[in-house]
């Protein structure tokens, strides 16, 4: 159903840095063996996506659907050794909306304008994949870092500071409008102002080992080191050089794009750059890369976040 001659295609394909070696030999078994393709590329999407924005050297962060993945790419060529990865991603946001929605909204019937009941598990449950998926998209953001006066009055005591191993979530003040979201064509679901806020939250609360977006994109950087890369030196100018002390942080902190569905979210840079920043002051473990943060920049991209890769593809392509 290829409406073309395999025979006569080159084939690149978009792959995850911690794609496993076998799943390559059966692709490519697949596609040497029966498509007869001339050709395979194997190419990180992360180079793709950097190869779009005219970068070869840059801190590439994955937030798709499943996890969020991190990775350092100097002078085209990504540093695996390096590559960090979480699995908190846009499925992690929509499980959180979803329990959101269980507690806290509400079904409007045909012909009202506000929330006439709660919603019932059953029913949240029932509801269909696609409309969390659509009902994240269009209607959540990420907001700011909490302060202390943005966690209701009412649980204020109980999930100081911010959040509480026993407690799935926080409530939160917001002054967002509420969204009206249809499900089908008799019901409607009132999404409260500060759910649509603070959906996206748990990408930075961190797991239970305290990881989170902000730390595995310092932990990337981190465990990149000074004269971790070398060229194969070809005389005794080229090696001297490539042995003296060049710490290569400062060109990735400097370039770091952000691709993947999820970090389509608004707002989503913005809280990034907030958490990393407050993470160096506050961690001891990120100490060293202080005098760093002055330089941290997110690189802009004319391209959608999540087809980054494949435009990045056709680029090698031509």
């Amino acid at each position: 159903y290829l409406l073309t001659d395999p025979k006569q295609r080159k084939v690149i394909i978009c792959e995850s840095p911690l794609l496993p070696v076998p799943i390559k030999k059966i692709i490519a078994s697949v596609l040497f063996g029966t498509l007869q393709v001339p050709s395979i590329t194997f190419i990180p999407s992360h180079l793709l996506a950097l190869l779009t924005v005219g970068k070869t050297t840059g801190l590439v962060l994955d937030c798709g659907h499943l996890e969020t993945t991190v990775v350092p790419v100097y002078d085209s060529r990504p540093l695996i050794s390096h590559v960090q990865s979480i699995p908190l991603a846009g499925e992690s946001v929509t499980l959180r909306l979803k329990t959101l929605l269980k507690n806290h909204g509400s079904l409007v019937q045909e012909g009202s304008s506000e929330g006439d009941t709660s919603l019932k598990d059953k029913f949240v449950e029932s509801l269909p994949l696609e409309f969390l998926e659509n009902t994240k998209a269009q209607a959540c953001y990420v907001g700011a870092f909490p302060t202390f006066e943005d966690v209701s009055d009412d649980v204020r005591e109980r999930v100081y500071p911010y959040r509480e191993k026993s407690f799935p979530y926080t409530i939160y003040n917001s002054k967002a409008e509420p969204a009206l979201c249809t499900v089908d064509a008799t019901d409607q679901i009132l999404v409260p102002g500060w759910v649509r806020e603070r959906a996206a939250e748990i990408l930075f609360e961190g797991d239970d080992d305290g990881c989170s977006i902000a730390t595995v994109v310092l932990d990337a950087i981190l465990k990149v080191r000074p004269k971790s890369l070398h060229y194969i030196p070809t005389s005794c100018l080229i090696r001297s050089i490539s042995q003296s002390p060049a710490d290569i942080r400062n060109d990735l902190v400097q370039n770091i794009l952000t691709i993947g569905g999820t970090s389509m979210l608004p707002g989503f840079q913005d809280r990034l750059t907030e958490q990393i920043l407050r993470a160096v002051e506050d961690f001891p473990k990120y100490q060293r890369l202080r005098r760093m943060a002055p330089r941290l920049r997110f690189l802009r991209s004319v391209f959608m976040a999540n087809t980054a890769a494949w435009v990045g593809g056709k680029v090698i392509e031509r």
